[in-house]
């Protein structure tokens, strides 16, 4: 069977400290509700501590375990902190914001007015979900086309800030 302190272990490293102790009696309750002709026929195929591990992640893990649903998803919230939010906005880094700017107004430059800015509008929607097969579907856009169109604009957009800085 699983040897003394590898379930305490497995459990300290997959949860907070908070969770760690809770997780393991979730484990060690999970192992023996399974038939120990099961446990035994894992052990002695050798892959016993596999499948604590990845039970452990799936119990700590999983949206429907019953270990989140007994003490994950009764955290206490966070109480807003307008004080530390207006730190945040201190300490704020602008210089991505400036990089946007220039990235949409070197996008712009691109087009001849009245015509589709079809380069700028693909890297947006593919901004919204970072996935070239779903934007493939939703548009009609071949995937090459799409990744082709797509590495090139970032290539062109590289170049440009480049020569700008």
């Amino acid at each position: 069977m699983v040897e003394d302190g590898t379930i305490a272990k497995i459990a300290g490293n997959i949860a907070s400290a908070n969770y760690r102790q809770d997780l393991a009696q979730e484990i060690a309750i999970a192992l023996l509700e399974k038939p120990p002709a099961k446990i035994e026929a894992m052990h002695s195929q050798g892959y016993l501590h596999f499948y604590t591990v990845r039970m452990a992640i799936n119990l700590y893990r999983g949206h429907k375990s019953p270990f989140s649903q007994k003490y994950r998803h009764l955290e206490e919230r966070m109480q807003y902190d307008q004080n530390a939010h207006d730190q945040a906005d201190e300490n704020y880094d602008t210089t991505i914001d400036v990089l946007w700017q220039s990235c949409v107004a070197e996008m712009d430059r691109w087009h001849k007015p009245g015509e589709f800015p079809y380069d700028k509008t693909l890297l947006l929607e593919h901004m919204k979900t970072w996935n070239m097969k779903l934007l493939s579907r939703e548009t009609g856009i071949p995937y090459r086309s799409i990744c082709y169109s797509v590495e090139k604009i970032k290539e062109r957009l590289k170049r440009a800030i480049e020569l700008n800085l």
